[in-house]
């Protein structure tokens, strides 16, 4: 991954089911060639070329307005192309963030000049078929006009999505959100209000198949709990707290066949 400090520009992927580590080569924006930058990834598949593909959006920080530069990598291509040209020029600043839903992903991004004048959340998506498409799903009312430091987005039932609004500081709430009909803003309804457990707020992770959610404990404890009952499940799992890490995965054989890149 990026390294600010060190200009480190190692990004692999990982198949666990198979053991194997391909190392991607080094990307077209650096900080040799556009100075100081924020960048974040995003990783997906596109079924219409059965290739996997990683998305990179850096953030330009020596300029006064937003500028962005997006870069695609594709597996089959085994390289780098820039996209810069049809991407919109909006603030993505949850670098942790990202769902691939219907063969898109989709990250927490802010509308303005990035300084507070006139700025609005919303999802932007990347549809990764073909040579990629950027657009827009507009978040509920009540959440285009929080910190987006604090909104995090997710997959929801393999078929849509759903947003975590973590609490701000001193605040004994948080909200999930669903998107009950993918692409439809209208559809937007408040799942979960998380209040006050264990001497904490529960921070919430993802999803699990069965529907249920994963939170993170004060502690570090990772539980999971039903919307629906409120029951919560010990799972012996623990984390540093703050710092746990959900993403779903499916058993392939991909990369088996790959003879350069791997360790």
């Amino acid at each position: 991954m990026h390294n600010l400090y060190t200009s480190n520009y190692t990004i692999a992927l990982w198949n666990p089911s198979i053991g194997r580590t391909f190392t991607l080569p080094r990307p077209g924006v650096t900080f040799e060639t556009h100075g100081g930058f924020e960048a974040l990834l995003g990783f997906g598949f596109d079924s219409s070329t059965q290739d996997y593909k990683v998305v990179r959006i850096v953030r330009l920080l020596e300029y006064d307005e937003i500028e962005i530069e997006v870069e695609v990598f594709s597996l089959n291509a085994g390289s780098w192309r820039r996209i810069t040209m049809v991407a919109p020029q909006y603030n993505i600043v949850e670098r942790g963030s990202q769902a691939f839903v219907n063969g898109s992903v989709h990250w927490i991004a802010t509308r303005g000049d990035g300084n507070g004048n006139g700025d609005e959340n919303l999802i932007q998506v990347l549809d990764l078929e073909g040579q990629g498409r950027f657009r827009e799903l507009e978040l509920p009312v009540g959440l285009r006009s929080e910190s987006p430091m604090f909104l995090t987005v997710c997959g929801y039932k393999e078929l849509t999505i759903a947003v975590f609004k973590r609490r701000y500081l001193g605040e004994s709430e948080s909200e999930i959100w669903v998107m009950e009909e993918y692409g439809n803003a209208d559809s937007w309804v408040r799942l979960l209000t998380i209040g006050m457990y264990d001497g904490g707020l529960p921070r919430a992770l993802g999803f699990r198949g069965n529907g249920e959610i994963l939170f993170e404990l004060a502690g570090g404890e990772i539980v999971s709990g039903d919307p629906e009952s409120f029951e919560v499940t010990e799972l012996g799992l623990w984390g540093e707290a703050g710092y746990s890490f959900v993403g779903s995965f499916t058993e392939t054989l991909d990369l088996l066949d790959r003879t350069s890149g791997f360790s």
